[in-house]
């Protein structure tokens, strides 16, 4: 698969405990507020709330077509205003009250290209407070990588024995799993 890697994309996935994925695509939305720094943004970007299922049992070859279609939906739909701290996309998608609730025993993994890494993707775990994730684990691919490479690194992930990982080790108390 052949991309420009000065053309960023990303999709965010989240997984359940049963391994079923749901695929949120980004899309860019419009700031214009200043940074601490003083400049002032003229852009982020967000999920947008375009949920893109896969029930488990899936193949790789499932999870790859779902990927491709993933990336294909950048920023072709409106942001999710996500963090108004009463409803994120986890608490809507998920329907349990409280972002808290709605990820505990999640994992997420974002992945895509950028001019700077070139291909990955990276697995995080929710944190017990606050409205985050904590990275664990980034992998880089080949630049040649496929979408299949996608799949294949996502479900070498999902699979990860996380007592080996030394960020999960350190930051294990931390974690909301």
């Amino acid at each position: 698969m052949k991309v420009n890697l000065n053309d960023n994309r990303y999709i965010e996935i989240l997984v359940d405990e049963q391994q079923n994925i749901v695929i949120f695509p980004i899309s860019k939305s419009e700031v214009t507020e200043k940074n601490s720094d003083g400049t002032v943004s003229e852009y982020e970007y967000h999920c947008a709330y375009f949920p893109i299922e896969l029930k488990w049992p899936y193949t790789k070859e499932q999870l790859a077509e779902k990927i491709e279609f993933g990336l294909g939906e950048w920023n072709k739909h409106k942001c999710y205003e996500r963090f108004d701290g009463k409803n994120t996309l986890e608490e809507k998608y998920f329907g349990i009250k409280g972002f808290q609730n709605a990820v505990r025993g999640k994992k997420q993994l974002y992945l895509g290209w950028n001019n700077i890494e070139g291909k990955f993707v990276s697995l995080s775990l929710p944190v017990k407070r606050g409205y985050a994730y904590y990275g664990i684990k980034n992998i880089l691919l080949n630049e040649k990588a496929g979408w299949i490479d996608y799949a294949e690194t996502v479900l070498k992930l999902l699979d990860l024995d996380l007592s080996k990982e030394c960020a999960f080790r350190s930051f294990k108390k931390q974690l909301n799993i």
